[in-house]
């Protein structure tokens, strides 16, 4: 129940508790697992000992929607100077800048990778944390009945136990299980959350100082945020303001520790009061090109058709770094244009229509966005483009290294070439890939010349040329590019197969290990090369990328079959990939760490020339 609401489906009977605060008073939720299903027993927490508890099974297929519960718990911790907030959510952390007030992750993190060495049920999800002054960073983590010490800083447990015996003194209802925690008004004390009622506990002591509700605790509370009375799901402090947050639902409210006064009316927990934190939790929305555009929401499984133009028409999209703005291509030679669009707002921002330049078949963006670097349709030369509004900055001949950029134009695009090429295929039917060194100062460009040989150009971003072409071995077109994280080595996927390219050198040092692949991906860590084998039936390839040596084979077929993947795209943590499976039509959901797939998500039409993208919006 901790971030879903569930279908009921039958009664039965119960197990080990589980816990969840909604509707008008708080409730135990008793879990049982099997195969499929789970028992929930449901307990008012005020009811007294014995009392009628009421079981039901959900299914597990069963979900119908999202908790009002956004936050389960939230704690600060201090590293030098900076201030780093966990928000967790279910068994997913996001990490909070108190410095600059938004979110550090676009995407929130399983707990069993952030902090490895977890406990299994505590990955679940905390109901609680405490961080105090001097303890920081050390923290404690409440489960159910149990806790234990975390430092989040390098992931280090230590005394697990449970509440009443680290905890000794507190009433029964607390040791059962707490809702939220924060630190006391003075050294070594404490407040303890559950329910409707609030604990002042000295640590030093492991003496219960006192009870009372949350209203008479918490001076303001009943006039700012009369809901929060009830109880509250989590609470956190700023420890260089010394503000403390209480959440309930998708709410939030403020006040000032020392003094424990509430002072901002409950407040919805939105991006604009916790930019970037909402939808680094959110599931997100796969966006895939075919006939036309889908966005798949990755959190009802519900697909949609957005109207962004394209009719029959081949087309691709691209995604800003931050998810936020997708660019929707279409690369057909009488329909070539270019769509974008802002998934915050859902406006579409332009258009190439209005940007006539903005025509091309595939983009690689500047780290924060800011740039957009891609080859353009009808011209051998790659254009660099500020975005927001678009506004073309160069552009750079990828066949001619030696011509500088005109001054007045920004282009050297029409020079004649001093390279020893052929002059390039217009291959239209086949997007040129580029990809951005990590230092980001400079681009590499994929094309074909007139008579079949596959070339890749270094353009230098600084000096506005093109250094020097990399004859490639065999024949093009070139699928797709993938560079390393110290930018040495650049991964080019060929008809022939998937080969390695030195970059310092130029020599090829990695060829005929991995077959011809349509796409390939880097994970965001940089340790794993993601491959899609052109050839049918072969699943999504894990390899090494120092060796391309294939190191798992991961099926996304129906009944476990290989499948045969088109398209590939990462989370930005990595924690999911996603892929679609032509003859199923459908999109495949792959938990990257256990490299399982892990849903299949029905779409009206996917082709073998389906790219997508993932947002986090």
């Amino acid at each position: 129940m901790v971030g879903r609401l569930w279908k009921v489906t039958e009664a039965s009977e119960s197990g080990s508790r589980w816990r969840l605060i909604g509707g008008n008073h708080p409730i135990f939720v008793t879990r049982w697992e099997s195969a499929n299903r789970r028992v929930w027993t449901l307990v008012p927490l005020d009811s007294p000992v014995g009392s009628p508890r009421c079981s039901v099974v959900v299914s597990l297929q069963g979900v119908i929607g999202m908790s009002r519960t956004l936050i389960d718990a939230f704690f600060t911790v201090t590293d030098e100077e900076r201030q780093i907030g966990y928000a967790i959510q279910g068994g997913r952390v996001a990490r909070w800048d108190w410095n600059g007030d938004k979110a550090l992750d676009t995407d929130a993190a399983l707990l069993s990778r952030r902090w490895p060495r977890l406990p299994e049920s505590f990955t679940e999800g905390f109901d609680a944390t405490l961080t105090t002054p001097s303890d920081n960073p050390w923290t404690w983590v409440f489960r159910d009945e149990r806790c234990l010490r975390l430092n989040p800083l390098d992931g280090t447990v230590a005394e697990v136990a449970t509440i009443s015996a680290r905890f000794p003194g507190l009433p029964a209802v607390f040791t059962a299980g707490l809702d939220a925690s924060l630190p006391g008004p003075i050294a070594n004390q404490v407040y303890l959350f559950r329910g409707d009622r609030c604990a002042l506990y000295d640590l030093r002591a492991s003496n219960l100082i006192a009870v009372g509700s949350l209203a008479d605790t918490w001076s303001g509370l009943a006039a700012k945020a009369p809901e929060f009375v009830a109880g509250i799901s989590a609470a956190t402090v700023n420890p260089k303001s010394g503000l403390c947050y209480l959440f309930r639902g998708g709410k939030y409210t403020r006040g000032t520790l020392a003094t424990g006064v509430i002072d901002l009316a409950a407040s919805a927990v939105d991006n604009t009061s916790w930019v970037g934190l909402m939808p680094a939790f959110a599931r997100g929305h796969v966006i895939v090109p075919g006939v036309d555009s889908y966005s798949v929401d990755l959190e009802t499984h519900n697909v949609t058709r957005p109207n962004w133009g394209g009719g029959w028409r081949r087309r691709r999209v691209e995604v800003s770094p931050d998810g936020r703005y997708i660019h929707v291509l279409g690369w057909e030679e009488n329909h070539r244009d270019w769509h974008c669009h802002d998934m915050a707002t859902g406006q579409e921002v332009g258009n190439s229509g209005q940007y006539s330049f903005m025509r091309t078949q595939r983009m690689t963006f500047s780290p924060e966005g800011g740039r957009a670097y891609f080859v353009r349709s009808g011209q051998s030369s790659l254009c660099a483009v500020g975005l927001n509004p678009p506004r073309l900055l160069s552009e750079i001949s990828i066949w001619n290294p030696v011509d500088p950029p005109n001054p007045t134009t920004g282009t050297n695009a029409d020079a004649e070439s001093d390279s020893g090429l052929p002059v390039p295929d217009d291959w239209w039917d086949k997007p040129a890939p580029v990809v951005l060194s990590p230092d980001a100062r400079r681009v590499y460009a994929g094309w074909g010349t007139d008579n079949g040989q596959a070339v890749v150009s270094e353009v230098d971003l600084d000096e506005q040329v093109m250094r020097q072409p990399f004859t490639l071995p065999g024949p093009g077109p070139i699928a797709d590019l993938a560079i390393s994280a110290d930018g040495r080595l650049l991964h080019v996927a060929l008809p022939g197969g998937v080969c390695a390219l030195d970059l310092l050198t130029g020599q090829i040092v990695l060829q005929g290990v991995l077959p011809a692949c349509t796409a390939m991906a880097l994970t965001p860590d940089k340790r794993e090369l993601w491959c899609l084998p052109t050839a049918s039936n072969t699943g999504v390839l894990v390899t090494d990328p120092v060796s391309h040596r294939i190191v798992r084979r991961i099926p996304i077929g129906g009944r476990g079959g290989l499948g045969t993947p088109s398209g590939l795209a990462f989370s930005h943590f990595g924690t999911y990939a996603y892929t679609t499976h032509e003859s199923s039509r459908t999109v495949a959901v792959i938990d990257a760490g256990c490299y399982r797939k892990i849903a299949s998500i029905v779409l009206p039409y996917a082709g073998p020339d389906s790219s997508l993208v993932f947002t986090p919006y």
